[in-house]
């Protein structure tokens, strides 16, 4: 299990990359749907969604390691 960690920053740095990799993904016209979809439902269309309102912060940076990499091959 990886580590979570509860740092301020670490916090801000999830939460700020998440939206970054969700906000490319939907000027392509992905819904969080499409985006869970194609991570194989890795993670929620719903926990996408609220990551992308900033209702949530991303626990796992494996999560948002993830969601960059399909940002970069469906935003390149």
């Amino acid at each position: 299990m990886q580590h979570i960690s509860n740092s301020p920053e670490e916090h801000s740095e999830r939460k700020d990359r998440a939206r970054n990799a969700l906000a490319k993904l939907r000027s392509r016209g992905y819904s969080p749907q499409d985006v869970s979809h194609e991570l194989e439902d890795r993670i929620s269309w719903r926990t996408l969604y609220r990551w992308q309102n900033g209702e949530k912060v991303p626990k796992r940076k494996s999560d948002v390691l993830a969601l960059e990499a399909l940002a970069l091959k469906l935003c390149s």
